[in-house]
């Protein structure tokens, strides 16, 4: 017995010294946590820290765990994830019919919610190409940005709670062919969930509808959100949507639901 455990010590000696070797670590203080090598923490991104106010202004509540609305989505954080262990990835991918219906609103709260929760790094990428992190109050200057495998990156702080954002149509600039743009996502979220360990991907898409890309990014994840506005959805739309995600589970969210009784 001693024996064995003498050599896989041995073996377990000499893999660290060739990874110290290969990434020109120096002999003295090496530290286990350098094996893992993740492009976030690399990119080293000076955190932005928008104004809490003016993030409730716009909607933006859930990094408060105070704030009543946080509540909600809370929930919907638990019923995602209340499954998924501290050392798993899971992508989620958040699409709605049409603009208007809160997609964006709703993936900012769902990723500060999830960002609450300290085990888990939280990364919220958006494809949408309509200026979604200005929108949303979350937008950092460019000398806080950074790139991570292609795609443009800023660190978000706030009230203790940070998050990575992403802009994938800055990914390559996205070729115009189809293929192409598929296989730079995939190739970013693979790039992700191999190198940045334990994480919550939230894809804020645009809406099914008007993209190809939407569906086929929402195919790749684990889960999809199907965003649902009152007043702006109708039930065709809907059974549409839900056909475009049948090769993945998703729920249906209904929002805007408060001014109409609902």
């Amino acid at each position: 017995m001693e024996s064995v455990i003498e050599a896989l010590n041995r073996a377990r000696i000499l893999s660290i010294e060739e990874l110290r070797a290969k990434a020109g670590a120096p002999a003295e203080g090496f530290h286990a946590d350098q094996l893992h090598a993740d492009p976030f923490r690399a990119a080293n991104l000076p955190a932005h820290t928008p104004s809490s106010l003016d993030l409730k202004n716009k909607r933006i509540v859930a990094f408060d765990a105070r704030d009543r609305q946080t509540r909600i989505f809370d929930l919907l954080r638990n019923g995602l994830l209340g499954t998924v262990g501290d050392h798993d990835t899971r992508v989620i991918a958040v699409v709605a019919p049409a603009h208007g219906c809160g997609v964006s609103t709703l993936a900012a709260n769902l990723a500060f919610s999830t960002a609450r929760k300290r085990q888990w790094q939280v990364v919220l990428a958006t494809l949408d190409p309509s200026q979604t992190f200005e929108r949303l109050g979350l937008r950092a200057t460019v000398a806080d940005s950074g790139s991570v495998a292609g795609a443009e990156t800023i660190r978000v702080q706030v009230d203790g709670s940070a998050l990575y954002l992403a802009n994938l149509a800055t990914l390559g600039e996205l070729s115009g062919q189809t293929v192409a743009r598929h296989t730079l996502l995939r190739d970013w979220i693979d790039h992700v969930k191999r190198e940045c360990g334990p994480t919550v991907l939230i894809l804020d898409l645009p809406p099914l509808p008007i993209s190809d890309d939407s569906a086929t990014v929402a195919m790749m994840s684990n889960t999809a959100l199907l965003v649902v506005g009152v007043g702006s959805s109708t039930v065709a739309d809907i059974e549409a949507c839900r056909s475009s995600l049948a090769q993945t589970p998703h729920y249906v969210v209904l929002n805007k639901a408060r001014p109409h009784g609902l």
